[in-house]
């Protein structure tokens, strides 16, 4: 097998939001995981070297040709004017590298959580070759935010890793390559002659156990060997337990059994592995799970989740539109007046929920506090808006309660420049923000940082990555004005180990 990181040292490709976090450097790093990945189930693989100045396209395929390869994947980034464009894509030309193309995409996109663009067709140098399959992925695109932050994170980098490896296996045993190391290979369609029926299929597990929130590879065998028609549909008993995809990865969703079957598309003989899916996905739970705001307060609720593997992600929701608004990232914006349940989702289907209620910025009103209790309690907090006030309130009694909102509310509107920030352990960076309204100059400020051990910050707010992790960055007013940003610190790992 053959891999081709895209671009080099000297010709980064797309830059991507952070200067020394390229489309190279990303295309490297799930290059070496990938060949990692191969040759730890037994595959020979060559891997261009781009570590040393610019290599022409001629040269990139030419070495790749010299290794006499089964097939040849060019691993890249996307990238597009509009910040909105995501999703993996894989692209060929030759017909007999569709299947492969469209089951590295698959596999790339649930890897990243992102849109499946599919396979596609195009006039690409490295995929033009008729001696053997071969593709360029677009694993995903550095011009979007969310998607860049993923692929420059070693944890998603392995995942796409694991998972093409994995969409490679499977095409190689839809070949009838099975593990073979050698031999000669065969690939192109048939010119000429009768067509050869498939007689056979079969799986290399009958049964399996996972884990909720685990995956699972199913390798065909499709017999005989030369079969025509080599076209394989995969399906769920019951989707609810565990779902499948194009490549035969088999994810484990809720505690039960499920058959997932291998139908051939010539003569539908088919092959059935009985799954068993132990466990609950992984639970989630929230920094608050009741609070009171105010119209215009912002909060960030903060999900962790426990249990389960892999990479999680989140879906945030409102079972009312109007009364809160919640991003993507868990930032709660109050609105107006009312109560309403706010749903995180976790990736692997594990929910929680925050109930908040707002009320008026100008009235006093009783707001539920998480800490609130029968006997006698007393809890505060403040939001991170313009416009936002600290709020108390306490409890004497099972009967009785009251809650009081500071009437000297803060003038100034400070805002992040960005909120979330992306960095590197050991690297910093320097906080900027606006104020308003119109202000002759900007107001003295402290910051504090949530979590010392991952992210530091002084005083004219310069941040120094410390540790892998998420932190909160604090920017407090003279006049009790607050806004917050996100920081996300990664590890600063090297591919080359």
């Amino acid at each position: 097998i053959v891999i081709d990181p895209g671009h080099c040292n000297t010709d980064p490709g797309a830059l991507g939001f952070l200067p020394n976090n390229n489309e190279y450097e990303i295309n490297l790093a799930i290059s070496k995981y990938l060949k990692a990945e191969l040759e730890a189930m037994g595959a020979y693989v060559y891997m261009n070297n781009t570590t040393n100045g610019k290599v022409e396209l001629w040269t990139r395929m030419s070495n790749g040709k010299s290794a006499d390869p089964h097939l040849l994947i060019s691993v890249h980034a996307n990238s597009a004017t509009s910040q909105s464009a995501k999703g993996s894509e894989a692209y060929y030309f030759n017909a007999f590298s569709s299947d492969f193309a469209a089951r590295a995409s698959s596999a790339t996109a649930n890897a990243l959580g992102t849109g499946n663009r599919g396979a596609k067709f195009g006039r690409f140098y490295m995929t033009r070759d008729s001696e053997f399959p071969a593709i360029l992925l677009e694993t995903g695109f550095v011009s979007n935010q969310d998607e860049y932050t993923k692929l420059i994170t070693p944890d998603y980098q392995k995942s796409i890793a694991s998972s093409v490896a994995s969409a490679i296996k499977s095409f190689l045993s839809s070949m009838g390559m099975g593990n073979v190391a050698t031999g000669t290979q065969s690939v192109g369609d048939m010119a000429g002659g009768s067509s050869v029926a498939v007689s056979d299929i079969s799986l290399d597990s009958s049964k399996a156990t996972i884990q909720a929130g685990e995956t699972l590879t199913l390798a065909a065998t499709i017999k005989p060997e030369n079969a025509t028609n080599k076209q394989i549909s995969w399906t769920s008993s019951d989707e609810s337990v565990a779902t499948v995809d194009a490549n035969g990865v088999v994810t484990g969703k809720k505690e039960g059994s499920v058959n997932i079957t291998a139908k051939t598309a010539d003569g539908e003989k088919t092959a059935t592995c009985k799954v068993t899916v132990k466990g609950t996905a992984a639970s989630v739970s929230l920094d608050k799970t009741e609070m009171g705001m105010k119209v215009g307060d912002i909060y960030r609720l903060t999900a962790t989740a426990t249990g389960g593997s892999g990479v999680i992600t989140y879906t945030w929701s409102t079972d009312k539109e109007g009364i809160v608004k919640v991003d993507s990232s868990g930032k709660v914006e109050a609105l107006k007046e009312g109560t309403v349940t706010i749903t995180v989702k976790a990736n692997n289907g594990a929910t929680t929920t925050c109930k908040v209620t707002v009320s008026s910025s100008s009235t006093s009103s009783s707001l539920p506090d998480s800490s609130s209790s029968s006997s006698s309690s007393s809890s505060s907090g403040s939001s991170s808006s313009s416009g936002s006030s600290s709020i108390s309130s306490s409890s004497s009694s099972q009967s009785s309660s009251s809650s009081s909102i500071s009437s000297s509310a803060p003038s100034l509107e400070i805002t992040p420049d960005k909120e979330t920030v992306s960095i590197k352990q050991g690297e910093s960076e320097k906080l900027t923000y606006q104020v308003g309204p119109d202000s002759a100059a900007k107001p003295k400020v402290s910051f504090k940082s949530d979590n010392e051990e991952v992210v530091t910050v002084n005083e004219d707010g310069t941040i120094v990555a410390k540790g892998e992790g998420i932190a909160t960055v604090t920017l407090t007013a003279e006049d009790g004005s607050t806004c917050q940003w996100s920081i996300r610190v990664m590890k600063n790992v090297s591919v080359w180990g």
